[in-house]
């Protein structure tokens, strides 16, 4: 495996973790309404937003604007 591969490998399970994490913070915040669970997903959402914006050439986040 060249370090291409590799790199595209980990960038892609740390999006799904990311994206694990946000829904599960998410889903936390809106049974308890702990302002903590929020703030933490909101982190995340800013992780994955930095990670897709290292990785221009194929998004995992796309924007529709009607």
């Amino acid at each position: 495996m060249n370090s291409d591969e590799l790199r595209e490998g980990l960038l892609a399970a740390e999006l799904a973790f990311l994206r694990n994490q946000i829904i599960e913070q998410l889903c936390r915040w809106q049974r308890c309404r702990d302002d903590r669970d929020l703030l933490t997903a909101l982190n995340a959402v800013e992780e994955l937003v930095a990670i897709e914006d290292v990785e221009p050439k194929e998004p995992q986040l796309r924007v529709v604007l009607n």
